[in-house]
Order: structure tokens, then sequence, then C-alpha cells
């Protein structure tokens, strides 16, 4: 590598704790989870509308709360009970992933809907330093 020093990643709490190894799968499946979805559905949308503007339009919807509450995400994150509030926001999240989107009804999925549904926690929130 010549003159760069290499830089080794220290695994060993991986190895010497299985609720670290636990905690860091979980984590892995879920941040790939997200990563599908931040794909999957503006690729859904465009498929269903062939509009840019609407696809644009869920970027901006998804822009907006960490924009507007990402401020006062990292103030009360500061100042509140970390564990209190990472309870709260997973419960927030839980409930609202489990509640079937508004209007849903029978009509087939290519009729111009998705199942789509705002994360109610910003991150600054969800998860504080």
């Amino acid at each position: 590598m010549g003159d760069a020093a290499m830089v080794r990643l220290d695994t060993r709490p991986l190895r010497r704790s299985p609720a670290f190894r636990r905690l860091f799968l979980g984590q892995a499946i879920s941040l790939l989870g997200t990563q599908i979805s931040r794909v999957a559905v503006p690729l859904q949308v465009y498929a269903m509308t062939h509009s840019s503007l609407d696809v644009a339009l869920i970027g901006l919807a998804g822009l907006l709360p960490l924009t507007l509450f990402g401020v006062y995400g990292g103030a009360i994150a500061d100042r509140a009970s970390r564990r209190r509030l990472v309870l709260i926001c997973s419960t927030g999240s839980m409930l609202v992933s489990r509640t079937p989107a508004h209007g849903r009804d029978d009509r087939p999925a290519d009729h111009g809907r998705t199942d789509a549904r705002p994360d109610p926690m910003p991150g600054p929130i969800r998860s504080p330093p």
C-alpha cells in the first residue's frame, strides 16, 4: 500500500458479545430495508404515474420533516431522557407502520396508489447521538 497506513476494523465486540451481534445484525437489516424502500417508492410512483413531478414531490415529502424538525429534534434529544425518547419514537414508528394506509380499498395496485407511509419520527429525534 505504499506510504498509506492500513486501517483495520476492530471486530472484537462482534465476536465477544452475542447481544451486540444481534443488535448489529438487526440494525444492518433495518438499514438495508430503509435503503430499498428509498429506491423502490420513487420507482413505484414513476411506474404508476409516469410523472417526474410526482417523484419529486415524494422526495420533498420525505425531506420536509427532516428540515422542519431537525433542529427541534436535536434540542429535544439533548434535554430528554434518551432511553425514554428512543422508546417513545420506536413505539410511534411501530404504530404507524402497523396501521393501514388511509383510503385503502379493493382497487388494484396499478390504479394509482401506493402503501408507502412517512416515518413519523425524524432522524434527529429517533436516533439521538
